[in-house]
């Protein structure tokens, strides 16, 4: 550093900001930007012109609009989303991570100013988010773990309760797996699994969480309804797995799937409760003679 630069503290700061490898900005009570640092301003692909003093916050958000760098939805538009971004900088969250565009995760962590503004701190943790979210993951399918499953399943529970809303499970196991893998080899196995996994995911709404449980067992829970409900949609699946030819390697074979569903009842505790009755109509689809759906029983 030079000395003219000591006896520049403003311009001494600047180069310290732009030093480091997060991204920094700062807003007054206004929402106008008060400075930002090279790695801010390189993030987000924003020029100095379009990141310097005096910009308004909203103004930055109607940038990444027009830039792409995020993604606004059709039940989101562009006002929705600045407005929702206005309402923040009032209630200020802390710390939060959201997913640009690109694909990048960015962890953001704002502190309130004395002046009524914040300064927001930002890191590109993509490497950590994509780490995480291959231990969350079965390798095989794409779909979520049984772990990954059973964390998001307590949630859901857990607003079922509080809220009075229902919920239900389908757990879907293949028939006769072990057969089709001693006959044909693991690699056919595993290319079944697959196609099932793909027509499963087809089948469930986006809301619904779906995983593999282990070996040939999947699940898949659906907020917001019952096993009645359910049930219509767990019977095409079965259908269209009866129906689907597979190839594989010039050998043709097909499936058969078992399904029992269930939903939350009052006296639940936990969603293991619910899960254990939709296994148990699994079980009893199995012992009344395999590619069938049943419902569990309600409580007596």
């Amino acid at each position: 550093m030079t000395r003219a630069n000591l006896n520049n503290p403003d311009q001494t700061l600047l180069d310290v900001l732009d030093a480091m490898e997060e991204a920094l900005v700062a807003y007054d009570g206004e929402g106008r930007l008060i400075v930002c640092n090279r790695a801010f301003r390189e993030m987000y692909g924003y020029s100095a012109a379009q990141a310097c003093p005096g910009v308004h916050f909203r103004e930055l958000g109607e940038i990444d609009i027009a830039q792409g760098n995020v993604v606004v939805g059709d039940e989101q538009g562009p006002e929705d989303y600045l407005a929702r971004k206005a309402q923040y900088r009032q209630e200020l969250v802390g710390s939060f991570t959201v997913r640009l565009s690109d694909g990048r995760w960015i962890r953001t962590t704002d502190r309130r100013m004395p002046n009524g503004g914040f300064v927001s701190v930002q890191v590109d943790v993509t490497d950590l988010k994509e780490a995480e979210e291959r231990a969350r993951t079965d390798s095989l399918t794409g779909l979520l773990n049984k772990n990954a499953f059973l964390e998001h399943a307590h949630q859901v529970h857990e607003v079922s309760e509080r809220y009075q809303r229902g919920y239900a499970i389908m757990i879907a196991d293949l028939d006769h797996f072990k057969d089709l893998n001693d006959r044909y080899g693991h690699l056919a196995g595993d290319y079944a699994l697959q196609q099932f996994a793909e027509r499963l995911t087809r089948s469930v709404r986006k809301s619904d969480l779906t995983a593999r449980f282990g070996g040939e067992e999947f699940v898949s829970l659906a907020p917001e309804t019952n096993a009645a409900t359910l049930l219509p949609l767990a019977e095409r699946l079965r259908a269209d797995i009866e129906a689907l030819p597979l190839a594989f390697r010039g050998i043709n074979f097909s499936l058969t799937v078992s399904i029992g569903v269930a939903h939350v009842q009052a006296g639940d505790t936990n969603v293991e409760d619910v899960i254990h009755r939709a296994d148990t109509a699994l079980y009893q689809a199995k012992e009344n003679g395999r590619n069938r759906v049943e419902i569990g029983r309600a409580h007596v």
